[in-house]
């Protein structure tokens, strides 16, 4: 047989003929290990989990970062009055890009939040956490419940280490205390189910267009799932955007009210002065009278231009406040994502046989240079 070969592919022109030939006396390797990968294939689909898949797509229009209002036109005045107002020519630009989301959903402190959320399950009928349901609720078929108890025992021989109670700290002399360091502690069961949450969860952005997809074995929980992850990343990123305006705007509040209160005590000031002191002209009188209806004037003007800053602050927190179009809501799975039985029959007959015939083809090669 080998000297076939040779004389195969000593040819200067090889027949494709002759090479089906020769693939041909090796039909039982490319028999048999079709026939094995269709096994594998076949208890692969009929002992896999179901998983059904919900997608939505949303818009995000997040601008541009620019100043603060017009706080900064108001900087002058206040520094007189002994205010200072933040920001006055500064420029805000704390965006959170699209591109960015990914990192936000599969980091731990996200998906762990999102496990002590609660959906509706189908399968089992009743309202519970994410993380219960995938520790001892989810249906697990033969071959899931024993890759369960291989994972659970590796972590558990692989996790000693448990979480410090607290870095406690000694005030020094004259000092303050050192502040405890904060770190994030996952079980060994939270680091797993994050692991898996990770993969059921898939987010991808083509600029402005943001596409979620969210697999779980139970049809309403994953639509459910799909919309409770967009409604915190739209949280997250609202916050994030709009942290200085909310900032500047409890700033500019505080400052209203003490110039409101400034301008009503000047206003009594200068109205009981005027009151204990009608008809006299003295010049001692007069000077006073003009002193107190100036600070009555520096504080209705720094009063008046507060309260046309404070309007100002609102519109600029709202103005920021990023906007979320969705273009298509969460679908509801109506079968499962996974393969159908004839493209699974289909798809590992194919594997198999492609798989025999490179096993065959090494087997021809490793005989011709023999």
């Amino acid at each position: 047989m080998n000297k076939s070969v040779k004389e195969v592919f000593a040819k200067d022109q090889v027949s494709i003929l002759e090479i089906f030939s020769l693939i041909g006396e090796r039909k039982k390797i490319i028999g048999w290990s079709t026939l094995l990968v269709f096994a594998l294939g076949m208890v692969y689909h009929f002992f896999s989990t179901k998983e059904y898949e919900s997608t939505s797509t949303k818009l995000s229009e997040i601008k541009e970062g620019g100043n603060l209002g017009g706080i900064g036109q108001l900087s002058g005045l206040a520094g007189l009055a002994g205010v200072s107002l933040p920001g006055g020519s500064s420029e805000f630009d704390a965006t959170f890009p699209p591109e960015l989301y990914p990192r936000l959903v599969y980091s731990p402190e996200f998906l762990k939040e999102i496990l002590d959320e609660e959906l509706y399950f189908q399968n089992i009928g009743k309202r519970t956490t994410l993380r219960s349901y995938l520790v001892s609720e989810r249906p697990r078929n033969f071959l899931g419940r024993i890759k369960d108890k291989i994972t659970e025992a590796i972590r558990n021989a692989a996790s000693t280490v448990t979480p410090s109670q607290g870095v406690s700290s000694s005030p020094s002399e004259g000092g303050d205390a050192l502040e405890k360091p904060k770190f994030l502690y996952l079980s060994p069961i939270e680091q797993g189910l994050i692991g898996f949450l990770s993969k059921k969860i898939k987010i991808e952005n083509e600029g402005k267009v943001i596409n979620l997809s969210v697999k779980l074995s139970d049809p309403n929980a994953a639509a459910e799932l799909n919309g409770l992850v967009f409604n915190k990343i739209i949280e997250f990123v609202t916050q994030y955007r709009t942290e200085k305006q909310r900032v500047n705007l409890s700033f500019v509040e505080k400052r209203t009210k003490e110039a409101e209160e400034n301008f009503l005590k000047a206003q009594v000031r200068l109205a009981s002065f005027r009151d204990s002191n009608q008809g006299l002209i003295s010049q001692q009188a007069r000077s006073k009278e003009e002193q107190l209806q100036a600070e009555f004037s520096m504080a209705f003007n720094l009063y008046n231009g507060m309260k046309q800053e404070l309007e100002n602050a609102r519109l600029q927190l709202k103005n920021n406040t990023p906007i979320f179009t969705s273009f298509i809501e969460p679908s509801f799975p109506n079968g499962p994502s996974n393969f159908s039985f004839t493209i699974m029959v289909f798809l590992s007959l194919f594997m198999g046989g492609l798989l025999g015939v490179l096993i065959v083809a090494t087997k021809l090669f490793l005989e011709y240079h023999r």
